[in-house]
């Protein structure tokens, strides 16, 4: 039979969800930008601007990239194009067929300001494409919208997952509530 204690309990479970869920929404630590460039010039123009706000860390080639982002992902990814044995290209395909990263979003930061680049840059999945010199308040505010969109999205991920646990709670209950409802009508 349906037992109250269990309806009660996984109400409260419910309710722990949301408090992860509204965590979520308002992060209590600095987000993290994971800087890939061969430059330090632009290493350093970029850490300058970036640094107050978030948590920056760099990598100068694509391999280095790619093992820092699997030891810790970051919140978002700066990448160069034109780098030492991994291009940008290169890592920006290994991020985004990756299950464990495809979801991280990147953002081209490059000299190569040809449009056929641009569109091949896109459809990797890199969310923008920015044009080396570029204007620091305007890829401040990119960087803050887009890290604001992921979080919402992320956020919309753990409702759906959350959701998706308490109706396969509630399914499993349905079952057991009917094996017992036709063990008793065998009686």
């Amino acid at each position: 039979m349906f037992d109250e204690k269990q309806s009660v309990s996984s109400e409260g479970d419910s309710e722990k969800g949301m408090e992860a869920i509204l965590e979520i929404r308002a992060p209590k630590k600095k987000q993290t930008i994971l800087v890939v460039d061969d430059t330090e010039i632009e290493i350093d123009i970029l850490l300058s601007i970036l640094s107050d706000d978030y948590n920056v860390r760099v990598a100068t080639d694509g391999e280095s990239a790619l093992a820092s982002i699997h030891r810790d992902a970051p919140d978002l990814i700066l990448l160069d194009i034109m780098m030492p044995k991994l291009n940008g290209f290169d890592v920006c395909s290994c991020i985004k067929i990756d299950c464990s990263t495809h979801n991280i979003p990147v953002i081209f930061i490059t000299s190569r300001n040809e449009a056929v680049d641009e569109a091949r840059g896109l459809a990797m999945g890199a969310i923008d494409y920015l044009f080396k010199p570029f204007n620091p308040a305007i890829v401040k505010i990119r960087i803050k919208n887009y890290l604001e969109f992921k979080m919402y999205r992320d956020h919309m991920e753990s409702l759906v997952e959350l959701r998706t646990n308490e109706l396969i709670l509630a399914h499993s209950k349905l079952a057991e509530f009917r094996r017992k409802a036709l063990e008793l009508a065998d009686l």
